[in-house]
């Protein structure tokens, strides 16, 4: 090449600043631990697949370069012992001429070139079929083709194809063409990034309208993490070009320092613009000879790179992974305190509704089994009695006017109805309280500009939640149904065991009805007694009960009935049978308002889903490949 080498550029790798490190580990450790690595790095990169949304705003772009370093680097050359063969990847943009360049190289056409943008689509291996073998072994995801097989719309992208144009130069490095970094084909792009994961240097082809270009300098800021030496080759070099030539040998040595480059300089040649021909030898001179000993010295060559790979992939590997698990603990504390405030606002109010702990029903049952037993033969009147509470109630209070002990008074309101409607009337508001909380709460946290927080209010307003009106309306509809179907089997289940238990304890309805004075009213009195005893102890559910009556009202009543009365009531209450039964009503109806609460939990659950990523310290596990990469390799460093 005219001008040769311009600059070199020594960066990390040359040994003299090699950390020290404790003891050897051996190859077998240096595997299992990148092999226990890469595993992590690979679940890691699910995670974040799996959960876009929640990493959308960082760069965890050194997982997959890790990865690459650890699976496609690291291992294969620890495996083969350094042996593998050395790999150039010969890369750059459209129409800067890598194909003609590689052609020059091997003295014939080898690989395919033209002045049409694009003419390679794939990675052309240019080599022996022995040393390409040996290469795609080494990485079980790719395979080798001949290079017939690229006239096929359905080639694999996965492959390295073997041209059959002439043999490759045993002297010099096995080279993979590669298509155009700048490809507006997405294949094209993912081909040439393939070749990361087998090259062990670069030789990037640009020119003076390339060198600037923004995918170009993606890919070599990938590149260069992986690799440790890159030839920078300023093709089509004109006289007027020495400025731009000069403004990339400074843009590139700010950008990637640490990397060890060569510069050259090809001059144009007009009579090679339609892609037919080979530039002349001596253009190409100092090129290839730098070429012969990087093959001579490939041992060398490789170690330092993987080297060079652990200290830049491995470095941010490292980065990503700590901002990986700081996410990860980021994301916990949201769902702990969106599902804590979904307790607060939500489920904690619908489990403290008052009507859990009113089991009117289950009172209602007792005086329908009381009343009958322990009446006197005076009259037959409570076998009336209709199957609901309010109704045993109101006979109750009838009864008693007619007995002249308060006067002429309207029956009280169903306090079954009258609590519930108590309840649904709160559960409404409550519903649509934590709904407009919800929205706030997230609002609220997302003006600290935090990304997730940010993203995870945007996620929350996408969700259809049902309107204040909706839920209302539902909720009537659900408690209606959810009362059929899941309270009334509760309420039938504690009558049966309660007339079983009268009719295998004679004797303490025997004792019921020896202190019952002979008339029905005030037999329907002591059942309601009785169910108030057994059944609700707080103050005010008594006045609940009898519709309104204060419980100075209650006390007079129970005046009327002797004493020993309310022991048999509180014997009865210890009964486990009534202890199950106020607690299964408790909780079924306590169940029922609880799903209501799912219509505004379940569509958010999918967004609080944890981030499950075992913690690791990559940082450390890096450090510790790297003094078991010096160990095993030092005589290559």
């Amino acid at each position: 090449m005219g001008d040769g080498p311009e600059e070199r550029d020594a960066g990390e790798g040359g040994g003299a600043d090699l950390p020290e490190f404790p003891g050897p580990g051996g190859v077998e450790e240096l595997l299992s631990r990148a092999d226990d690595l890469a595993r992590w790095v690979e679940v890691a990169i699910a995670t974040v697949q799996s959960f876009p949304a929640r990493f959308a705003d960082l760069d965890l772009s050194g997982l997959e370069l890790g990865l690459i370093l650890l699976r496609d680097r690291l291992i294969p050359e620890a495996r083969a012992g350094l042996e593998l063969p050395l790999v150039g990847l010969l890369c750059g943009g459209t129409n800067v001429g890598k194909s003609t360049l590689v052609n020059s190289l091997a003295g014939r056409v080898v690989s395919e070139s033209g002045s049409t943008a694009s003419k390679t689509k794939r990675l052309i291996g240019l080599g022996s079929v022995e040393r390409l073998q040996a290469l795609v072994q080494a990485h079980p995801a790719f395979t080798l083709r001949p290079a017939t097989d690229l006239a096929r719309p359905d080639s694999p992208r996965h492959a390295v194809y073997r041209t059959e144009h002439g043999e490759w130069p045993d002297d010099l490095p096995l080279l993979l063409d590669t298509p155009d970094i700048d490809s507006s084909d997405t294949r094209c792009r993912e081909a040439t990034r393939f070749g990361l994961r087998l090259a062990d240097f670069a030789i990037w082809v640009t020119t003076q309208q390339k060198y600037k270009d923004e995918s170009g300098i993606r890919f070599l800021n990938e590149a260069m993490a992986l690799m440790r030496c890159r030839f920078d080759v300023f093709n089509q070099a004109l006289p007027r070009h020495t400025e731009a030539l000069e403004d990339m040998v400074r843009e590139y040595g700010e950008r990637w320092p640490e990397n060890e480059r060569t510069i050259f300089r090809v001059a144009e040649h007009p009579d090679l613009s339609d892609g037919e021909g080979l530039l002349p030898p001596a253009e190409l001179a100092s090129l290839r000879q730098k070429l012969v000993e990087m093959q001579a010295a490939r041992r060398r060559v490789k170690s330092q790179g993987i080297w060079h790979a652990l200290h830049q992939a491995g470095g941010r590997l490292a980065t990503a992974a700590r901002s990986l698990v700081h996410r990860q603990r980021e994301w916990r504390r949201v769902i702990a305190a969106t599902q804590q405030r979904f307790e607060q606002q939500l489920f904690d109010p619908l489990r403290r509704l008052p009507g859990h702990e009113a089991p009117f029903e289950l009172q209602g049952a007792i005086m329908r089994v009381l009343g009958p037993r322990i009446q006197t033969p005076v009259g037959d009147l409570v076998s009336q009695l209709n199957r609901s509470a309010g109704d045993a109630l109101a006979w109750t209070f009838r009864k008693l006017s007619i007995g002249g002990l308060f006067g002429a008074s309207e029956a009280p309101p169903d306090p079954v109805a009258r609590r519930d409607d108590s309840d649904l009337q709160q559960a409404r508001q409550i519903l649509e309280n934590a709904r407009y909380d919800l929205l706030e709460f997230a609002r609220e946290r997302a003006e600290s500009g935090h990304p997730l927080l940010v993203k995870f209010h945007q996620e929350l307003k996408a969700i259809d939640l049902p309107t204040p009106e909706q839920l209302a309306e539902r909720l009537d509809r659900h408690f209606r149904e959810a009362v059929q179907r899941q309270l009334l089997p509760v309420i039938v289940r504690f009558e049966t065991d309660l007339e079983r238990f009268c009719d295998d304890n004679p004797a303490l309805i025997t004792a019921m009805k020896a202190v019952v004075p002979g008339f029905a009213a005030l037999a329907g009195l002591a059942a309601a007694v009785l169910s108030i005893q057994t059944m609700t102890f707080l103050p005010g559910a008594t006045e609940y009960l009898l519709g309104g009556l204060a419980l100075p009202v209650f006390d007079r009543l129970k005046s009327i009935l002797p004493a020993n009365l309310l022991e048999i009531g509180e014997s009865l209450a210890r009964e486990p049978f009534i202890q199950r039964a106020r607690e299964d009503f408790a909780k079924t109806r306590r169940a029922i308002f609880l799903a209501a609460a799912d219509w505004l939990y379940a569509p958010v659950a999918p967004l609080l889903t944890p981030i499950d990523l075992r913690v690791k310290d990559v940082g450390l596990e890096i450090a510790r490949l790297q003094d078991l990469w010096k160990e095993v390799f030092r005589h290559d460093l």
